[in-house]
């Protein structure tokens, strides 16, 4: 094995990990595949739409207790134990957005990329050429892959959202792939983006003195003036090992920022130092400054269960970013009657 994973050599030995029976393993990886009623595909997830905040809508797709249960075993002893690459910051321990953002401040160029698709990318074939990769013989490394992907039927497709069109969802939705909202999803993509990350790394490395990171479907690249004149073939290249290595650039959110430009990332100003975006601060300020006028439940506009928690991270946020702005803050919110 090449990591500290269990070793696991029959299927047998899989269920007892999983500390289920062999038959509900092979009830749960629903190894029947597109033979099986197109209604039956995802009969082990719970689908729901939810709006994007840049515009459109996301397939949720998450596990029914039984089956997140397994995952998670899945999770704290195999993929836990496989290490990404040490460039990508998304979904790992001991690695925030902090991280991934801080190699690019004050730089005289920032272009950020954005995958599409990001968990819909990575298929059962992929995940299974992983496990096999790692030392899992084929029918253990199938049946994982089979547990932790899922096939949408096209109801949820055509029928449950009518703004999400069969036409448009189906190309990526329709072969079994990483399902968003399963809790297994986040560190396979990262291990299946591994030779991703590491080929961009090095050709930031051969373009000289640019530094590359990625979180989740974000990928950063920063230097001097010298990158923006090398723009159209950074971004060539960067296109064609996303394809490559089984991905996607999104082209209609690519950004190149020069030092004059606002900087962004994340939700992070990095022109001269990490920071908050201006309209971010004053929107929370304001809506601190209303709930000590006239009460939180007037600003909790959006029924937040936790309304108080909530507020409470929004100004840690800033804290971590902006020290002084994010006083200023703890002192309105401080000042709240709950």
């Amino acid at each position: 094995m090449k990591f500290p994973v269990p070793k696991i050599r029959t299927l047998l030995q899989l269920a007892n990990l999983l500390e289920i029976e062999p038959e509900q393993l092979r009830w749960l990886a629903n190894p029947c595949g597109r033979r099986s009623a197109p209604d039956s595909w995802s009969r082990h997830y719970r689908s729901h739409w939810i709006r994007k905040r840049s515009g459109g809508w996301r397939l949720i797709e998450a596990p029914r207790s039984r089956l997140r249960y397994v995952q998670r075993i899945l999770l704290d002893t195999i993929f836990n134990a496989m290490p990404p690459h040490v460039l990508a910051f998304g979904f790992c321990r001991n690695r925030s957005v902090i991280d991934f953002v801080k190699p690019h401040v004050g730089k005289d160029v920032c272009w950020r990329f954005d995958l599409t698709d990001f968990f819909t990318s990575v298929t059962t074939g992929r995940v299974a050429g992983l496990l096999r990769n790692s030392g899992y013989p084929c029918d253990v490394a199938n049946s994982i892959a089979m547990l932790t992907t899922v096939q949408t039927s096209p109801r949820i497709l055509s029928v449950e959202h009518p703004r999400a069109t069969f036409s448009v969802q189906s190309p990526k939705h329709l072969r079994r792939h990483l399902p968003q909202g399963a809790p297994t999803s986040p560190a396979i993509a990262n291990l299946c983006a591994y030779r991703l990350d590491a080929r961009l790394s090095g050709l930031a490395r051969s373009v000289g003195g640019v530094c590359y990171s990625r979180y989740a479907d974000d990928i950063l690249f920063s230097g001097d003036s010298d990158l923006a004149r090398q723009s159209g073939r950074l971004r060539a290249h960067v296109g064609a090992i996303a394809i490559e290595e089984g991905f996607e650039i999104n082209y209609r959110k690519t950004r190149l920022a020069r030092a004059s430009q606002r900087q962004f990332a994340a939700g992070i100003v990095l022109n001269e130092k990490l920071n908050v975006p201006r309209e971010n601060f004053d929107r929370l300020k304001a809506i601190l400054h209303n709930c000590v006028r006239s009460g939180p439940t007037s600003q909790n506009r959006d029924n937040h269960p936790a309304f108080r928690q909530h507020l409470e991270g929004r100004v840690q946020w800033v804290e971590m970013l902006n020290r002084g702005r994010g006083e200023k803050l703890r002192k309105l919110l401080e000042r709240i009657e709950w």
